[in-house]
């Protein structure tokens, strides 16, 4: 099954803690904001391989960041199925 990559650029507008999701699989979630006249705000968790170069880049910068868009399915017993989607990024530059 292939992910679906997409490419962001927009200006990191929120940078929060880094998460320990389970072993080995830590994250840091970051939010980048589109500069056009409908703007988006995408929240974004950012792959452990990402944390030295998040380090170096401050909130307020113009990045370009790649990341693949995955969905998932929840099932539990008893209630109905929800779905969600998420953007997982794997590289980051500041512009």
């Amino acid at each position: 099954m292939a992910n679906l990559q997409v490419s962001i650029s927009g200006i990191l507008s929120k940078k929060f803690d880094k998460a320990n999701i389970g072993q080995p699989y830590e994250a840091q979630q970051i939010v980048v904001t589109t500069d056009e006249e409908f703007s988006q705000e995408y929240p974004i968790d950012m792959q452990k391989n990402t944390f030295p170069y998040l380090d170096q880049i401050e909130e307020g910068s113009s990045v370009e960041l790649s990341a693949n868009l995955r969905g998932k399915k929840w099932a539990k017993e008893g209630s109905e199925d929800k779905y969600f989607l998420n953007l997982t990024g794997y590289k980051i530059t500041k512009k």
